[in-house]
């Protein structure tokens, strides 16, 4: 038990469930929106659920009058209110007669006196948002007839009973009704194996067909003009879950695995428009450029295998136009849903998975985050939000999960896609992840704790779990839910909900902040996917550099944030006044002319690149260029010598030894040389750091271009750290003294290794630190900072934190933090 209190009773409405308080009587008895009290008078006890109510006095509580007849006591009597920390749920009760009271012939005891107790009420765990699913072919099972009971009924409860609750509306139209067909046969997707896809409410139509568009777009707009009347209930319109050309199938034969969509004969059309504009309506050009001999447009068809000759067709179909299709598409919807709604509401759509996992070639058609971002923050600027799902411990994750390196750098790769706009987080994992008999380990309250303020630590702006009840049918029956299949709710659901009262009492504060701008930035490159087309591509090696990488910095738990930078943004001229101190190439093989000449121009203004081998082997197009590094790099960071040897699968070990030239704390490591060897010239500018132990040339040389640097190193050192070799993880690390990188975060004592700090700042003098203990055993940090502040409040506990100024920085004293415990502090 905690705090107790005498207060005296007022009315608190007719939900026998609940006892209101004022803010300030909540907050003094330390209890949070959703807690459970102990109300106590004379020997006589009721549990109750705490809510807050600023029209309540702070000497005053709210009791119902089923309440205040348990506790045999009336209006204006005191009674005393303690904390209940337990709470046992009950599986079943006894209803007893009382004398006197016969009961109607006939009469139904449940229908009659406890149906009614319990219809329209609700217990509320402490969340303040709910997403409602509504799908084309249950809403508009015939053509033209709509309807939507099921989304009106709940707004309907929630204004009905002043839940306090906001809406988003997920709506579907990947499952369409089955008259589709019947109106417009020749909407169905169509493989690349000229296969059709028959729906059977999954996939549906393809919204290449003008018939189906207008009929889904339609369906938006009906979905937005029947919400308009509760305005003021809907946060938002989550317009599409994690898109793709095709979603939700799976092929039972395995040939289908490398089909691709969609060749239907509009589809056809769109991407031969497409194509136009791309090549200025020259067939030549296009002729030029993918090696071919048309004579017309309407001989264009998208590739559907790979050749000797070349891919820079499949470049432009699944490289470029699928990803523009998508984004189009995307605005479509958005358009449509405002259309009926109006513009003042926010429009949303999140991925599958974050773009930096996933290889752009999968998945019959998979979005570009960066991309995603653009479309629906160009419809609507300042409401406009695109995120993902998040799945650590998805049943097709590895066994385990996905540990606290991996997810930081899936949310680091989210937040980076919304260009420091923030992002939303469509589904988050809710329970035990579950297909068919395929499961992965459980998930507990501590995995919420972590995942959701290290979520708002990477700059998430709206979470949502998926889902609040188990799957109930299907091949995800039984998994990823937040309650018990029984409707009991879980610790994890308790303790998620206390969290998220916890955001909705310091909303203002936590919407305003920001990460801490990192200083270092990897490049995302998709178009390094596409090397040697669809064939004999690089695949997951491309992944793992950048996770080497990333996971190096990460690994020194010092607060170093790391951006992921689109190569397209690179076009775009986006390291031009950016914060960023390294530059990071990984796996650097195929890149733009463009890119190419914003990367040479960002080094000769002062900026400092590292990159791996065969920097620029080929270009937008897939043609190989005359030097390596191509493109004119080679004058930034010199030629290399037309030598290199592959050295993954040989029998023999490959590798290269820093030199004394080096910094201090590498100098004398050897790293493997994973993947290749390529020797690079060093002339009398040039630093040698490293050289292959194979023959003593130069395997890692430091250049001057202009006013800046650059680091070549000939292997993939990314690689070879996430294939395990701690010397290639130690040199990445010494790239952060050799670039002057720094965080605000100065110095932490007291701390211990699985220590996660996260720093947030806001457009004020106020801030948020977000400590995340991931070690077996306690610590208390103090932890200094160089920002000025003279106040901290752990807004977790809502206790006052000791603060020290040091002239120019401040030491904030965190309390003791067991393990997994989390610490998120005010600082003001």
């Amino acid at each position: 038990m905690n705090r107790k209190m005498k207060l005296y009773v007022v009315d608190g409405g007719g939900d026998n469930s609940v006892v209101m308080l004022s803010t300030n009587t909540l907050n003094a008895l330390g209890l949070f929106r959703g807690d459970i009290v102990i109300v106590s008078n004379n020997g006589r006890d009721t549990a109750l659920i705490a809510l807050a109510d600023g029209t309540y006095d702070d000497q005053n509580v709210g009791l119902p009058l089923v309440a205040r007849t348990n506790l045999g006591v009336d209006l204006g009597r005191p009674v005393e209110l303690t904390e209940l920390t337990t709470v046992q749920y009950a599986t079943r009760i006894t209803v007893l007669p009382v004398e006197g009271s016969p009961l109607p012939q006939g009469c139904n005891v449940f229908d009659t006196f406890l149906r009614p107790y319990f219809t329209d009420s609700y217990r509320p765990l402490g969340f303040n948002a709910i997403k409602v699913w509504v799908d084309w072919a249950t809403c508009e099972s015939t053509e033209g007839v709509f309807n939507f009971e099921s989304l009106l009924q709940v707004l309907s409860i929630i204004r009905n009973n002043d839940f306090n609750l906001k809406v988003v509306v997920q709506v579907y139209a990947d499952s369409a009704p089955e008259w589709v067909y019947t109106k417009y046969p020749d909407g169905e997707f169509v493989g690349s194996n000229d296969r059709h896809i028959h729906s059977q409410a999954a996939p549906g139509f393809c919204l290449d067909h003008p018939g189906v568009r207008a009929l889904v777009m339609n369906f938006y707009k009906q979905v937005g003009l029947v919400t308009k009347s509760y305005s003021d209930l809907i946060y938002a319109f989550d317009v599409w879950s994690e898109p793709h050309v095709v979603n939700w199938i799976w092929f039972w034969d395995m040939d289908a695995e490398e089909v691709e969509f969609c060749y239907c004969d509009h589809s056809l059309s769109r991407f031969r428009d497409w194509l136009k504009v791309q090549y200025n309506s020259s067939i030549d050009a296009l002729n030029s450029v993918w090696y071919r001999t048309f004579s017309s447009w309407e001989e264009v068809t998208p590739p559907r295998f790979g050749t000797i000759i070349a891919y820079s067709d499949y470049l432009d179909w699944l490289y470029r136009y699928t990803t523009d299709k998508l984004a189009e598409d995307l605005s479509a919807k958005a358009s449509s849903v405002m259309s009926g709604f109006g513009n003042s509401v926010i429009v949303t759509s999140h991925s599958a998975s974050p773009s930096v996992i996933n290889s752009p070639l999968s998945d019959y058609g998979t979005p570009d985050d960066w991309k995603m971002f653009t479309s629906i923050r160009t419809l609507s600027p300042s409401s406009g939000f695109y995120g993902t799902s998040i799945y650590p411990y998805h049943a097709q994750a590895p066994l385990g999960g996905r540990d606290e390196v991996s997810r930081s750098y899936q949310f680091s790769g989210e937040y980076s896609a919304s260009r420091g706009n923030g992002f939303f987080v469509g589904e988050l994992q809710a329970g035990q992840g579950a297909t068919g008999i395929q499961v992965n380990v459980p998930v507990t309250a501590d995995d919420h704790r972590d995942w959701v303020w290290s979520l708002i630590a990477h700059g998430a702006k709206s979470i949502f779990f998926y889902a609040y009840y188990p799957m109930n049918s299907g091949y995800e029956a039984g998994g990823y839910g937040l309650i018990n299949l029984d409707g009991t709710p879980t610790d994890r659901a308790i303790s998620s909900g206390s969290i998220a009262a916890i955001v909705s009492q310091y909303q203002s504060l936590l919407a305003r902040t920001f990460p801490e701008p990192a200083q270092v930035a990897i490049m995302y490159n998709p178009l390094a996917y596409f090397s040697g087309g669809n064939t004999v591509g690089p695949g997951t090696d491309i992944y793992h550099s950048q996770f080497g990488v990333y996971s190096a910095f990460f690994e020194l738990g010092t607060g170093v944030g790391v951006d992921f930078v689109h190569a397209s943004d690179v076009e775009q001229g986006i390291l031009t006044g950016s914060p960023y101190k390294l530059l990071y190439l990984p796996f650097p093989i195929a890149i733009s002319k463009a890119c190419a000449s914003a990367l040479k121009q960002y080094i000769e203004n002062g900026g400092t690149v590292v990159s791996e081998a065969r920097l620029a082997w080929t270009d937008e197009f897939g043609d190989a260029n005359t030097k390596i590094p191509g493109l004119d790099l080679d004058q930034v960071l010199r030629s290399s010598l037309p030598k290199i040897k592959r050295t993954r699968g040989c029998l023999s070990s490959y590798s290269y030894t820093f030199t004394a030239d080096s910094p201090v704390s590498i100098s004398g490591l050897t790293v493997a040389s994973d993947l290749f060897e390529e020797t690079l010239i060093a002339d009398e500018n040039a630093t040698v750091w490293a050289k292959f132990d194979s023959d003593g040339t130069p395997a890692v040389v430091e250049y001057t271009y202009g006013l800046g640097r650059t680091l070549f190193i000939g292997a993939y050192l990314g690689l070879a750290a996430y294939d395990g070799d701690p010397n290639a993880t130690k040199v990445i690390q010494a790239l952060r003294d050799w670039a002057g990188v720094s965080s605000l975060i100065v110095k932490t004592t007291g701390g211990v290794a699985g220590l996660d700090l996260r720093l947030l700042l806001t457009d004020s003098s106020e801030y948020v630190l977000v400590a995340l203990n991931r070690a077996s055993t306690s610590c208390k940090p103090s932890v200094e900072i160089g920002l000025t502040f003279s106040k901290a409040k752990d807004i977790t506990t809502n206790t006052m934190l000791a603060v020290k100024s040091n002239g120019g920085t401040t030491t904030v004293t965190l309390p003791t933090l067991n393990s997994l415990a989390a610490s998120v502090v005010w600082l003001y």
